[in-house]
């Protein structure tokens, strides 16, 4: 395989980790919608885990068919169809996480603001691991990988900081 050639894979980091940022400020809107009085119900969480994260992804393989028809003037082939498609499963799969915590956590009677807790947590290993695998893949040595890793956790970090300050 020559340096110009790139391995296709289901897993497209873009996708994840867009997904991941949106999950977090999914997952911080539950912790911050929450009172004592009136906890977050499964439904309410479920919405919240998965509805945003589905509906970028529609937005997203909306406007790449529309980036095919438009930059390339032609018509969607099935290689095309089947690109947008996984990357609406991709961003699916991202919010089958915390989907099961939080049905895991309703089914023993825990608050679903543990779930998002827990989400958010492995939301931001995540971006760091991404973090990680993005500079082992850029040929970084131990030390620019944690860099890297340090760098990404920081950024998703901000981004719900920045988030928590402007709806709060």
């Amino acid at each position: 395989m020559d340096s110009h050639t790139r391995r296709r894979s289901f897993f497209d980091p873009h996708n994840i980790v867009y997904a991941t940022i949106i999950l977090l400020v999914s997952m911080d809107v539950v912790q911050y919608g929450a009172s004592e009085s009136d906890p977050v119900s499964l439904s309410d969480f479920l919405v919240l885990a998965i509805g945003p994260l589905i509906m970028v992804a529609i937005a997203h393989s909306f406007s790449g068919a529309i980036e095919v028809q438009v930059r390339q003037r032609r018509l969607l082939a099935r290689e095309d169809y089947r690109h947008l498609g996984s990357t609406v499963l991709q961003y699916a799969c991202v919010a089958l996480v915390p989907s099961l915590i939080g049905i895991a956590l309703w089914a023993i009677g825990q608050d679903l603001v543990t779930a998002a807790r827990i989400t958010s947590g492995l939301g931001l290993v995540s971006l760091l691991l991404w973090g990680y695998y993005a500079g082992r893949s850029a040929g970084h040595g131990a030390a620019g990988r944690i860099g890297n890793a340090l760098i990404y956790g920081f950024v998703g970090l901000l981004i719900i900081l920045l988030e928590i300050a402007v709806s709060h």
